[in-house]
This record gives C-alpha cells, sequence and structure tokens, in this order.
C-alpha cells in the first residue's frame, strides 16, 4: 500500500471514530421534547436482549470486543486493551479511547500462545482496517505481516491483532456466518460477535448490526479455509448479491485469489476469504 494511500485509509478511519464520537456527545446532550425537557441518551439497540453484567478483565489483557456507543447502532468488531485500576474495569482502543462496563457478552479473550507459520489463515485486525481475513505473509520478530484483500486489491500489513482460524472449531463466536432472510432469498454473512439465548449477533463490514436465529444460520468454518483447485465449485461472495455459485476456472494468487465462473453467466476475480463449499 502506497503511503499516499495509506494517509488516506488514516483519515477515513479517524473520521470513522470522531464520527462516533461525535454522535455520542450529541447522544449524552439529549434532545430537547416538547415540554423542555431533555431526553436520556440511549445504547445501541442490538444491546438490549443482552445480558448485561461487565465483562471480568485482568490488566493488560488483550480481547476482541464490539462496544456500545450512545446514540449510535454500530457494531464494530476491533481489539481493545483491558485496563483495570482501583476505579474499575475498562477497555482502551489505540487511540486511548477508554470504554467502561462493557457487557461481557460482547467480549472475546484472544487465545494465548498461537503459534503462527507463513501461509496460515487468521483474523487480523490493525486500527485502519478492523477485522480482516487473510493469510500469513511473514514473521519478523514480533511484526506478523498478513496478506488480505482492499478493494480488490491484496495487501500486505503489519497487523496489530491476529487470531489463527481452525477448521475445527465449531464456534460461531469470532466466525462468520452465513444467513437468509427469507426461502428464495441470497445467503449474506456477518462476523458473529455475541451470542445468546439461541440468537447469533453479527456485524457486516459497514459496521450494520443483525440478529439471526442460531438455527437457521450455518457457520462457515471453511471460510479462509479453502485452497481450491481449477474445477472446484465454490460458492462466492460479493456484499450486492450474497453467495452465489459457481466453480473456479483460474488460481489467479496462488492460496489468494482466484477467478470463479458463477452459474448465472458472470465471473468474477475472488479472494479466498470469501469463498465457501458450505452453503
Amino acid at each position: 500500500m502506497s503511503e499516499a494511500h495509506s494517509r488516506i485509509e488514516r483519515s477515513r478511519a479517524v473520521g470513522w471514530i470522531a464520527s462516533l464520537a461525535i454522535a455520542a456527545i450529541l447522544a449524552g446532550c439529549g434532545a430537547p421534547a416538547p415540554d423542555g425537557s431533555t431526553s436520556e441518551p440511549s445504547g445501541p439497540s442490538w444491546v438490549a436482549d443482552l445480558p448485561a453484567s461487565p465483562a471480568d478483565l485482568t490488566d493488560g489483557q488483550q480481547v476482541w470486543a464490539v462496544v456500545p456507543v450512545l446514540g449510535s447502532e454500530a457494531a464494530r468488531l476491533v481489539t481493545y486493551r483491558a485496563s483495570v485500576t482501583e476505579a474499575g474495569a475498562a477497555l482502551v482502543d489505540s487511540l486511548g479511547n477508554r470504554f467502561e462496563e462493557v457487557p461481557a457478552g460482547l467480549v472475546h479473550m484472544l487465545p494465548e500462545g498461537s503459534e503462527l507459520a507463513v501461509g496460515m489463515p487468521v483474523l487480523a485486525s490493525r486500527w485502519d482496517t478492523g477485522p480482516v481475513v487473510g493469510r500469513v505473509a511473514s514473521l519478523e520478530g514480533a511484526a506478523v505481516t498478513v496478506s488480505h484483500d482492499w478493494n480488490g486489491v491484496t495487501v500486505s500489513n503489519v497487523m496489530d491483532r491476529i487470531v489463527p482460524l481452525t477448521a475445527k472449531d465449531e464456534s460461531p463466536l469470532l466466525r462468520w456466518v452465513a444467513y437468509s432472510e427469507g426461502e428464495g432469498t441470497a445467503w449474506r454473512k456477518g462476523l458473529c460477535f455475541a451470542q445468546h439465548d439461541g440468537r447469533l449477533w453479527l456485524t457486516d463490514g459497514s459496521g450494520y448490526a443483525t440478529i439471526v436465529a442460531q438455527d437457521a444460520a450455518n457457520v462457515l468454518t471453511d471460510l479462509g479455509q479453502l485452497e481450491p483447485a481449477v474445477g472446484d465449485r465454490v460458492f462466492a461472495y460479493t456484499s450486492g448479491a450474497g453467495f452465489r455459485a459457481g466453480a473456479v476456472t483460474e488460481v489467479l494468487e496462488p492460496n489468494l485469489r482466484y477467478a470463479v465462473a458463477l452459474d448465472d453467466g458472470e465471473s468474477l476475480a475472488v479472494f479466498f476469504s470469501e469463498l465457501t463449499q458450505m452453503l
């Protein structure tokens, strides 16, 4: 990624964070009612049905979490550092912002001692990318470079937080899940950030939150795992049309990007993180 491109993306990320902060401040001020009173700020609607007990944190612990923001419906999964003092526990983001009393159901501990290897599929995050699925490109001491998709182009970045993807793990948490809104509709996908009472809380790339019944969703344990060969049948995902069936016609970048001829006649260049065989 060029330095100019990096500056643009940093600006976008900072702007996104600033917009949430402004929304929270405005919500905190409250809206005047006809009688002149001020309404109380409200959290995201998707928090209402989750247990409210805060997470039990250890100082310095690294976690994935979705932090409810007053006045916003956003559900963006990012990484935080736990800060535990006599005043209480909080999650701290990469910009130093503190978030207190985050519900335990929205906080997920990073596994300890996970060994990484070049070529391993991972869920990774950096302050300007959010969570992405990619492959480890290089290991240089503590610096782990991951190749991932960025608007249709393969880029390689040193990432802040990395969780290996394992095909045997059936838990939906921190997994992409496919769901349909009804018979005959496209299969969509979302990243599961909470699970409770037979339901899954999902977020898409834009931060939009969706709640679906767990028994009506498919945990895509092979998403980010496939290394298909020419001729293999797959389902390829695009944000506009969901998952569509097709076959691999060419390996464009080994283990990373593939040409897929869809059954509906369209041809796509698809990053490996958008391919599944589980539908």
